[in-house]
């Protein structure tokens, strides 16, 4: 799925840098401005790479067109890319992609839209940039937040699960995927839990769970957060007698090691 999301921007940039080019006829500015720091930096490395290999086996173009990509880190903080975003519009960039995580979206994708620039989000698809709110320049081409999560409520059902917790950071993306698995679950919802979208230790939020005894808990962490969720609800002894229900990022290859 992230090769299909990268590849899908990909596609999508390559056509608007041509459009631009044509009546430019010089290399296109792409902003690229990722979480590419903190616990959660392994993600937007990974975003960041695939994108950049796509312009190294182009020669340093997409679709025959040139590019300069400018490459910044958004360190997961919303007030950094704003600031990044808003340099980059000065200088004359119009054209974006990278953000990752939903709340950073909400910062950068004003300031891009407002400008009239164009904006390709590899990932991060916040469900209130979409029906009214819905702009022609912003293209999601991962998905959006909580079109995934719903999978996780039919899973559920599936599993029997009569009583689950669901645990989410307390950002846009997370109250996304909460609404998505309320959508499609069934059974009954035995408590929200909404956590810090940095947040390290979740021994009370465990405790907690334990005695609230369900069947099943649905978790939406991605990042550092996940892989130390998920550590440490294995060392907790739930994980003999809880399942974690998770839509993707919420179980990448390091939090299955974890």
């Amino acid at each position: 799925m992230k090769k299909s999301a990268i590849g899908g921007t990909a596609a999508i940039l390559l056509a608007l840098a041509a459009s631009a080019a044509h009546a430019q006829q010089k290399p296109v500015d792409i902003g690229f401005i990722g979480t590419l720091s903190t616990p959660a930096g392994y993600i937007g490395e990974d975003e960041r790479d695939a994108f950049m290999l796509a312009v190294k086996e182009g020669g340093g173009k997409l679709g025959g067109v040139p590019v300069n990509v400018r490459v910044e880190d958004d360190a997961l903080k919303p007030a950094n890319a704003k600031q990044i975003a808003d340099k980059m519009v000065q200088d004359g960039v119009r054209l974006f992609t990278g953000v990752n995580f939903s709340n950073v979206m909400a910062a950068v994708g004003p300031t891009v839209l407002n400008a009239g620039g164009f904006y390709v989000s590899l990932n991060a698809g916040p469900s209130n940039y979409a029906g009214k709110a819905c702009n022609p320049n912003y293209f999601a081409v991962a998905f959006q937040n909580d079109s995934y999560a719903d999978t996780a409520g039919i899973a559920a059902n599936e599993l029997g699960a009569k009583r689950v917790v669901v645990m989410a950071p307390n950002y846009q993306a997370g109250r996304d995927a909460v609404a998505g698995f309320k959508r499609a679950y069934k059974g009954e919802i035995a408590e929200e839990i909404y956590t810090k979208l940095e947040q390290a230790d979740f021994s009370v939020e465990l405790a907690r769970i334990r005695s609230l005894n369900p069947d099943a808990i649905f978790q939406f962490h991605p990042g550092g957060a996940g892989i130390n969720l998920t550590k440490q609800f294995a060392n907790s002894g739930l994980s003999d007698k809880i399942r974690m229900i998770t839509p993707i990022y919420s179980m990448d290859d390091r939090m299955l090691a974890a």
